[in-house]
């Protein structure tokens, strides 16, 4: 008996690491609270890293139908600076998610523009790279195409969740 249990231990063991290698990382959660409020679903959540800003996708659970909706919004808890696009607003033209896959890499683009700005959030898992996921948020002037902003962000949703976001809004192609 102890044969057989020492046996199973060292399988169990030598398993352990080969499901580890294969596994997506994990994302640290609680880093961020979400805008969202209670009876919405978070379709993203992220912190702004170093500062108390937080950029969330909110929406009804079911994006099909025509009660559905999806809003963008951006500001530290409590104060929501920036908020896409207005209450009630067409959602499926308003913005774009574009995806870029190849073995074992992936990269999400969600954006919109607005007020002559285009804004970005770039969301990657790259495992050649980087084993984890990384996300920012780019803001760019549309009048010269120059990025105006930049923010690393710390997700507390799941990583690359924009992608349940593709071909419920205007899907085109990864263009960086």
């Amino acid at each position: 008996m102890k044969t057989n249990t020492a046996f199973i231990l060292a399988l169990a063991v030598l398993a352990a690491p080969a499901q580890v290698a294969t596994s997506r990382p994990a994302v640290a959660q609680d880093t961020a609270t979400s805008h969202c409020s209670a009876g919405e679903t978070v379709y993203f959540s992220a912190a702004v890293d170093g500062s108390p800003k937080i950029v969330s996708l909110c929406g009804s659970a079911d994006l099909e139908g025509d009660d559905a909706w999806l809003q963008y919004r951006f500001g530290e808890t409590g104060n929501i600076e920036l908020r896409y696009p207005a209450e009630n607003a067409d959602f499926r033209s308003a913005f774009t998610v574009r995806r870029y896959t190849r073995p074992r890499t992936t990269y999400l683009k969600f954006d919109f523009s607005n007020g002559g700005y285009t804004y970005a959030i770039l969301e990657g898992y790259d495992a050649d790279e980087n084993p984890a996921s990384t996300a920012f948020l780019r803001v760019r002037r549309d009048s010269d195409d120059e990025d105006v902003a930049k923010f690393d962000l710390t997700m507390s949703s799941d990583p690359l969740n924009i992608m349940t976001l593709e071909y419920k809004v205007r899907t085109e192609p990864f263009d960086e």
